[in-house]
């Protein structure tokens, strides 16, 4: 089983629900961890980049953007931690 990563996002209000499904029509879970919520999915296979794989996973991302007040970036997050 993989963990999917979609986002961090930083103050996710309660009234926020996550989309009915993701990438493999896998549930998305929000996930606390300290004082950050990790938006991901458990996949059996990550399945390959392609262009509706893509706007799935922008689309799931973009949820976080309007009720929260901020989402990080995989690539913000390493490039802050790194």
């Amino acid at each position: 089983m993989n963990h999917y990563l979609y986002a961090i996002v930083d103050r996710m209000p309660t009234a926020w629900r996550p989309p009915t499904g993701g990438l493999g029509e896998a549930s998305v879970v929000p996930r606390r961890v300290h004082d950050v919520v990790v938006l991901g999915s458990l996949l059996d296979t990550v399945p390959p980049a392609t262009p509706r794989t893509l706007a799935i996973h922008h689309a799931i991302v973009a949820t976080g953007y309007a009720p929260a007040r901020r989402v990080v970036r995989h690539a913000e997050l390493f490039r802050h931690c790194g």
